[in-house]
């Protein structure tokens, strides 16, 4: 997917560039590519505070950025904006997801949460031999071999609301070997449940980033784009085991992880 700015969007992309770690083209590529940018007499369609034009081969121009119509920046104009990631994101067979990924060892995992389930809370409260790489977004992509990869996306609510100077490195991607279920409980536990239940519990997590209903979309694109997603999530869900995970406030809840990933 080829972004391209214009002299009115360029400080906003290069901001966006800078918290996602986006790679410039080289020189020599992005002349090559000229050909494919749409053209001035192509309609700009707008999402959140962007206006987007698009060639239909991954090629997007973002034209102009508008003031926010409430006079600050929001999260929802910042989700809005991201539409034409996400719908090629659904193309690719990937989706976002309301999710942590962390890691022991070689092995890395998601932990999806509902909001308030405890994601954040559960990172920081991993011991030295794990470790967290992001705690509110990834974006889960199927590779060729068979294999799905996590990429860790920005909190934009540290950005947006509470004026963090933060950063994520969304062109890093790992392998992922499980997926686990957050719940509050009485005990820690953790035990594997069917694929079912894990794309069930993902639909919902992946739905609370995909907003169809504030994309302007009409309702036939809405639909077929909802059962694409399912599609992708159970594809997800086929292929990497899942696990309910009841974490208690002050319990050694990774010890459960590791009892039933046996490392």
């Amino acid at each position: 997917m080829d972004l391209f700015t214009t002299a009115a969007s360029d400080a906003w992309v290069r901001k966006v560039a800078r918290i996602m770690h986006l790679e410039r083209r080289p020189p020599r590529e992005t002349a090559r590519l000229q050909c494919n940018v749409p053209g001035a007499d192509q309609p700009g369609r707008q999402h959140g505070v962007l206006t987007i034009q698009s060639n239909g081969n991954q090629t997007h121009v973002v034209s102009d950025v508008r003031p926010s119509v409430h006079g600050i920046l929001t999260l929802r104009e910042v989700w809005q904006s991201f539409y034409p990631f996400y719908r090629h994101l659904l193309g690719m067979g990937g989706f976002p997801l309301h999710a942590a990924l962390i890691k022991r060892g070689a092995r890395w995992m998601l932990l999806a949460g509902k909001p308030g389930a405890g994601k954040s809370t559960c990172c920081r409260r991993l011991p030295a031999e794990w470790d967290a790489v992001c705690d509110e977004e990834v974006v889960v992509v199927p590779f060729n071999d068979g294999t799905w990869h996590a990429y860790p996306f920005p909190t934009w609510s540290d950005i947006v609301e509470r004026k963090l100077d933060r950063t994520w490195n969304t062109q890093h991607h790992y392998p992922l070997s499980a997926i686990f279920l957050l719940e509050r409980g009485e005990e820690d536990r953790a035990e594997p449940v069917g694929e079912g239940e894990t794309a069930l519990s993902l639909n919902r997590r992946t739905r609370e980033k995909c907003f169809f209903y504030d994309w302007g979309l009409d309702k036939k694109e809405e639909q077929t784009l909802r059962m694409l997603l399912f599609e992708n999530v159970c594809a997800l869900a086929r292929s990497i085991p899942g696990y309910r995970l009841a974490v208690t406030r002050t319990g050694k809840f990774w010890e459960e992880m590791e009892r039933v990933l046996n490392v």
